[in-house]
């Protein structure tokens, strides 16, 4: 897990690790990040169509996302800041 969520040098915002897209920022811990109103300790694989993994360490938190049927961009696109937002909120600690 260290190694997946480090952050490669050729990342200008830390948004990079080892095959997965984190949310830590550059610094890290900064508001420079993919979703910055979502914890910074998430990090996501992101798949085909939409599909994504979301992991959120700090809430023992695993997401699923099967993309497939949603449009990937224009009106009615998935928008995943605001589908993590809206399940963290579901689930207050």
């Amino acid at each position: 897990m260290k190694y997946t969520t480090t952050p490669t040098p050729k990342a200008p915002k830390g948004e990079y690790g080892a095959y997965w897209w984190l949310n830590a920022g550059n610094p890290p811990g900064s508001e420079n990040r993919l979703y910055p109103s979502v914890p910074p300790d998430l990090y996501l694989a992101r798949g085909y169509e939409g599909q994504n993994v979301i992991v959120i360490p700090s809430r023992k938190m695993v997401l699923v996302h099967l993309g497939a049927c949603i449009p990937p961009s224009g009106p009615g696109a998935w928008n995943p800041e605001e589908f993590i937002g809206d399940v963290l909120k579901a689930f207050k600690e």
